[in-house]
This record gives C-alpha cells, sequence and structure tokens, in this order.
C-alpha cells in the first residue's frame, strides 16, 4: 500500500481528470505501455482483471492503494512529465492564452511522487531535502485528518492522559497503513546519554523510517517542558534527521491564546541544532488545530521540523 496521503489522491483525480474513468492523455495501450515500462507491472493481467477494475481510472486507483511508493512515486512521476509535455505544446500552438487551472495541484502532487520514490535519484542535497519535505507534507495531512476526529471525539479532553490520546493517534494512523516500529527502545540516546531513548510514535512505511513523533500535553506555555521534549524529538532520538513532529495536546480554554503564545515562543527558541529556516506559522487547518514548521540541520543534513497544536479543551458540565 502506498503513503500517497487521501488529500494527494483527490488532486491526483482533478490533475489527470479521472472522473469519468479515464486518465487524462491515455488510450488503454499508452496507459499499459507506461505502467509496465516505469514499475513492470501489467494492469491489464492478474488481480487488476478480476471485473473490478474495467476503466482505466479505476485501475490508477487500485495501482495506489496496493502498490509499493516506489511503483507508484515512478508511474506518477512519468505520468506528470507526460502532461506537462503536452501542456507545453497546447500552449506553444494556441492562439489564444490557456491556463492550466491544476497546475499548483500537479507540482504538490509532483512533490509527493519524488518523496515516495526514495533518495536514490537526488541530484542533490537540496533536492532530497524537497523530497524529505513532501514526505513530511503527506504525514501532516494524515495526522490533521486523525486529530480532527479526536477533536470532536468527546472521550478525549483536556483531564486524559497524554498516553491515552497518543494510542488514539497511534490507532488511527495503523489503519491508514503506517507500520510503527515496536522496538523504540534502543533508537537515539536518552537525556542523560547513557541508555537508549523512547520515541512517543516512530512510524515507517516500506520498510523506511517516515516520522518521528513526540507529543506532551499542555495547558500554558511552560519553557522548560517544551524544551525538554524538543530537545527529545530533535536531538536525542533523531539520528538519522528523519522529518519530526511535535503533537501538542493543548488544555487551554482560550486556544486562540494558547497559539499565539506558543508562536511567539517557538520563534523565538534556541535550537540545540543549527536552524537553517526559522519557525513560520502555516496556514489554518481549521478552528481546533495549528500548524508551524522550521528546517534544522544535523551535521550539515537538513531535515524538517513540524509543530501540530491540537485543542483537545472541552467544557464539561460539572
Amino acid at each position: 500500500m502506498s503513503s500517497l496521503s487521501a488529500l494527494n489522491q483527490v488532486k491526483m483525480e482533478d490533475v489527470f481528470q479521472m472522473q469519468e474513468g479515464y486518465v487524462d492523455g491515455y488510450n488503454n495501450q499508452s496507459f499499459r505501455a507506461l505502467i509496465i515500462k516505469v514499475s513492470d507491472i501489467d494492469v491489464y493481467a492478474g488481480e487488476y482483471e478480476n471485473g473490478m477494475y474495467q476503466s482505466k481510472a479505476k485501475k490508477l486507483r487500485h495501482f495506489i492503494e496496493v502498490e509499493s511508493d516506489e511503483n507508484v512515486g515512478r508511474v506518477l512521476l512519468a505520468m506528470l512529465d507526460d502532461r506537462e509535455a503536452r501542456w507545453k505544446r497546447r500552449i506553444e500552438y494556441s492562439f489564444d492564452d490557456i491556463e492550466d487551472k491544476y497546475e499548483k495541484d500537479a507540482c504538490d502532487l509532483r512533490d509527493a511522487a519524488t518523496a515516495m520514490v526514495g533518495g536514490n535519484g537526488y541530484s542533490s542535497n537540496e533536492e532530497r531535502l524537497n523530497a524529505d519535505i513532501a514526505k513530511s507534507k503527506a504525514v501532516l495531512d494524515d495526522l490533521i485528518s486523525v486529530c480532527e476526529r479526536l477533536c470532536i471525539n468527546m472521550t478525549y479532553t483536556q483531564n486524559t492522559k497524554e498516553d491515552i490520546i497518543t494510542d488514539y493517534i497511534r490507532d488511527n494512523l495503523k489503519s491508514m497503513g503506517y507500520g510503527q516500529v515496536l522496538d523504540q527502545t534502543r533508537h537515539g540516546i536518552s537525556d542523560s546519554g547513557k541508555d537508549a531513548a523512547r520515541v512517543d510514535l516512530l512510524l515507517e512505511k516500506d520498510n523506511k523510517e517516515v516520522a518521528i513523533i513526540e507529543a506532551l500535553k499542555l495547558d500554558c506555555i511552560n519553557s522548560s517542558l517544551i524544551k525538554i521534549h524538543v530537545d527529545k524529538a530533535v536531538t536525542h532520538y533523531n539520528a538519522l534527521g528523519t522529518p519530526t513532529f511535535l503533537l501538542v495536546y493543548a488544555g487551554s480554554q482560550d486556544f486562540g491564546d494558547f497559539w499565539s503564545r506558543f508562536l511567539n515562543h517557538m520563534g523565538n527558541y534556541d535550537f540545540v541544532l543549527e536552524c537553517k529556516k526559522a519557525v513560520k506559522e502555516c496556514v489554518h487547518p481549521n478552528a481546533s488545530e495549528r500548524v508551524c514548521e522550521c528546517i534544522l540541520s544535523r551535521d550539515g543534513f537538513d531535515f524538517p521540523v513540524t509543530f501540530l497544536v491540537i485543542n483537545v479543551y472541552k467544557r464539561v458540565n460539572q
């Protein structure tokens, strides 16, 4: 199963005009040839020919669902290259101004596909970092989706233990195709530097680390507690420079004020590692979640760090 997020799958539908069962620009023969050439998989044979996947669009959706990240990423990149070439020809030979209204979605899909292929084909560290950022955004999309359900679930409030909330997130991510490294006690080093560290969540897909997640509960801006968890996640745990997430379960009645204070605190935070790109606020996903991000560097290896703050506060009648 590939790691292509639900959001990017929606973008894929628009970019390749799949709503009527077609895949933009391909007939059956050219579609089959491209996928065989790129992945050595025939989507007109085997499990794809059981009667459920007759159209090109259905075959591509099933391909995204069941095949590996590397194969899915390579097929999407090849299709995006074909699409870009077609658009260049249309613009060159058109007498009228035409606009690709899905150009931004195509760029986002290319970033995601590049991340899925992995690092072997990168021509520069910048290209590798961009792929890691795309991978991180795909994980973030799924985290936001899980936490939306958390925020409206009355079972989880400011009084719920941190571990129970994290277990809810873990179980939902597992249902979305993420694996969890169970032997987390041997990942990185502890604060003392004498023992192995324990990661809250270490996610993997296709036997590769895709995210380190450290979680904490806050009802106010506790600078010492924040420092403990940030230093753990980005310094002690993260020997490989894996995309890193700090999940903050906010138990403050005034979430807007809490977020403003948290954002200001992180904007002035003195990271142990070199900060290559300062903490920046992202577009708010919804009323109960806030996001900011930065780029840190470990021994010259740059990696993305994302802070997702979730409002778990709920007014409970006494």
